[in-house]
């Protein structure tokens, strides 16, 4: 506000020079000399305006910096339909909202064109969500979707831990979950099978239980998974993926095993790192 104050008051001054306002009756007496002097005065105002053009876009360029804003409290603008965050932290969540939303629609649609298919689902890794039929569930709560389809499920106690809480596994032909009964997370299985009526299965991402090695690989290498490492484990070769955000709780990972043929033989998603 004060550059443009400035800037005002020389050109006002320039205005009164340029008509002769100020002139002393001396000057008068030879038009040359005060057509120089005009011109020297002009000149010198055009400085002292390109200064202070200069000064202002500083202080633009400054205001605009990344520095200032990493600074400043989370704020969101929404000017012209873009959303403007000034916290690093708040975009970060924004966009993970964002990775979910579409991988839910996604997994939306497909589950709509197999509805009819009595032995497919859609697995959305990125939610946490199976969807059978049409309708989506939790794989942290499978006992929900047993329930309501009226399957007869197997249970059997797997271990304890030190306090003597039961790790419970919940099965229904080739897909089960287990958890620690006093816990509301745990892990998610789906086992390939050649038993009539077993599960296949698609993801919102493109791939399915009939998809190679390769796939795997370069698929969920996205914007929400990033590769963490390979293993040999129990006969198969197995690629593990984790959130590419480090989130303060524990998360899920997921394991991606295939036999020696390079076909798909075990999925296990949840929290992997629970002993």
């Amino acid at each position: 506000m004060k550059i443009q104050k400035m800037l005002g008051a020389i050109c006002i001054g320039l205005v009164l020079t340029c008509h002769g306002y100020g002139a002393s009756s001396a000057d008068t007496t030879d038009p040359q000399i005060e057509k120089m002097k005009l011109e020297n005065e002009r000149m010198k105002l055009e400085n002292e305006k390109l200064k202070l053009q200069i000064e202002r876009d500083k202080l633009k360029t400054k205001a605009m910096s990344p520095s200032k804003v990493s600074k400043t409290a989370p704020k969101e603008s929404e000017g012209d339909g873009n959303v403007v965050v000034a916290s690093p932290k708040k975009y970060v969540g924004m966009e993970i909202g964002r990775i979910r939303s579409e991988a839910s629609e996604a997994s939306q649609t497909k589950a709509e064109e197999i509805k009819d298919a009595a032995a497919r689902v859609v697995l959305d890794f990125t939610n946490g969500e199976l969807w059978y039929k049409g309708v989506r569930s939790s794989m942290n709560d499978f006992p929900e979707l047993a329930k309501r389809e009226g399957w007869k499920t197997k249970k059997n106690v797997e271990k304890r831990d030190a306090h003597g809480y039961a790790r419970e596994r919940l099965s229904y032909k080739n897909i089960s979950s287990c958890k620690y009964e006093m816990n509301r997370r745990g892990v998610f299985t789906w086992l390939a099978s050649g038993e009539e009526g077993s599960f296949a299965f698609d993801t919102p991402e493109g791939v399915s239980s009939e998809s190679s090695y390769d796939d795997f690989r370069n698929t969920f290498e996205s914007a929400y998974f990033t590769y963490d490492r390979s293993k040999t484990k129990s006969g198969l070769t197995w690629l593990c993926f984790r959130h590419r955000v480090d989130f303060k709780d524990w998360t899920e990972k997921l394991q991606f095993g295939f036999d020696k043929e390079g076909k798909l033989a075990r999925i296990e998603w949840g929290i992997l790192d629970e002993n």
